[in-house]
Order: structure tokens, then sequence, then C-alpha cells
């Protein structure tokens, strides 16, 4: 379960809290906040564990994060404050953990540190183009899906994020296996254990395209992959390629379902 500590500094902290509390959320953590002593009290809506430490942030904030897997700091709107920061100077260079930098708004701005082999691709989500493929446990590496999407992803230089949707109930919930780059091209790999429309209705939530394979007879959970993408179609804020099975690579406009209209 990551930890993930939200630094309140001078008031501002909303953005990272909400920024937390979604990562939380979605990676099952737990978070709580820092604060400095000579900083007023937070009028926090939600329960959330507060850690007061004395003296500036500056030199406190990086031992009270030690156990912290993510650090999350609120920037200041200012770019030449935000580049000279005591702060956020020293958690770039020192942090032991993942440092996620982010707006008002609890948008990413920056990503530094290390990332222990499996956050980053949750966190580092600056605008770049992403499609998302489902993939069943236990497909062939040369699932269609898989591969129509690598050459969709490959075409429109985006990051493909490849979820494969377990079966077993006795899986982890959340493994992050890879994000490397494989022949140019960025590949995210994502474990996750729940139902499949569930699942990749969340993570295409800022992509953009999802890719699902058509109907299949070998499994439970591939016979119900058609249906997955029929309901894919209906919920997920970017547009759905449905491949069926054999496809070739290039877009089938017939397939090609666009976002809900408002």
């Amino acid at each position: 379960m990551p930890e993930i500590v939200v630094a309140a500094r001078h008031g501002r902290f909303r953005g990272a809290l909400r920024f937390g509390l979604q990562q939380a959320l979605e990676s099952r953590g737990r978070v709580s906040i820092v604060r400095a002593e000579h900083d007023p009290p937070l009028d926090l809506q939600v329960p959330v564990e507060v850690t007061v430490v004395p003296g500036s942030m500056s030199q406190s904030l990086l031992p009270a994060s030690e156990p912290a897997d993510v650090l999350v700091v609120e920037v200041p709107t200012d770019p030449a404050c935000r580049a000279s920061d005591p702060c956020l100077v020293e958690a770039r260079r020192n942090a032991d953990c993942l440092v996620v930098e982010v707006d008002a708004r609890g948008s990413v701005v920056d990503v530094t540190g290390p990332d222990r082999g499996w956050m980053r691709p949750l966190v580092d989500r600056r605008g770049e183009p992403v499609v998302v493929v489902g993939r069943p446990d236990g497909a062939s590496e040369h699932d269609e899906a898989v591969e129509w999407a690598r050459e969709e992803a490959r075409a429109r230089r985006a990051t493909l994020r490849v979820v494969t949707v377990l079966e077993d109930r006795d899986a982890p919930a959340r493994k992050v296996a890879t994000r490397a780059e494989v022949d140019g091209l960025v590949v995210e790999s994502i474990r996750l254990r729940g139902e499949a429309v569930d699942v990749l209705v969340d993570q295409a939530r800022h992509a953009d395209l999802l890719v699902v394979g058509g109907h299949r007879t070998v499994g439970l959970l591939h016979s119900a992959m058609g249906g997955v993408g029929d309901a894919c179609a209906r919920l997920a804020a970017c547009p759905v390629v449905i491949v069926p099975p054999h496809a070739h690579a290039g877009t089938d406009q017939n397939s090609l379902v666009p976002p809900p209209t408002a």
C-alpha cells in the first residue's frame, strides 16, 4: 500500500491534496499531510492525518516524509519562484521518494526523484498522448488488439499502456510492471484486478484512445470482451476502437466510437 505525503505550505495545499487523494484511491494507498508549526491550522473536509513539523519546511519536510513512496508539493504560480523555491529545490535534489509537483488544480507540473519501479507511470501524465489497450489475463503476447494498438500508438507517437485485467481474485490489486522504451515506443504494462469495464474506463480516463478486443470464444473473460467493448464505448471519455479477431493494422472507421457528448 503506497504512502503518499502531501506538503501543506503557506496555506497552499488543496491542489496537492486533491492529487494525493485521487492517487490513493486508484492505488489503494494512504495519504497524510505535513505542515510547518508556524503555518495556520488546515481547514480539511476529509479525515486525513496531519503531522506538524518544527522549523521551516525546507529543513523538515524530507525527514517527515521519509517513509513515503510519493511526496506531493503544490508549486507557486510564478515560474521563477518555482525554480528557486528552497523547499522544492531541496526535495528535487535529496528526496528518497518520487516528488510530484502539482498546480492549484492538482495537475502535474513536474515529476522527479526515484520511482521505486512502479509509481511514475501512474502520476507522470503531463499531457502526453496515450493509447490504452485492454488485454485479457492469459492472452497471447501477439493479441490482435495489442498489436493494433501498438501500431496506432507508434503512428500517433503516443505512449502505449497495456492493461491486463486479472481473473485471479487472489492476485494483487495493482502492479505496474514496466515503463520502458521498446523499439522507439514507450510501453507501460499494468496488471489490475477488477471488473474489466470499470478497470479499462478508469485507465482511459485521460487517454486519447481506448482499444479493446472483439468477441472471443476462449475462456470466460475472453468471450466477454465483446460485451466489454460495447460497454466501454458507452462509458469511456475517449474514442474506443473494438478490434475483431484477425484484424490487420489500420483504423477501422466502423469500430471508432466517439466520446459521449454532454
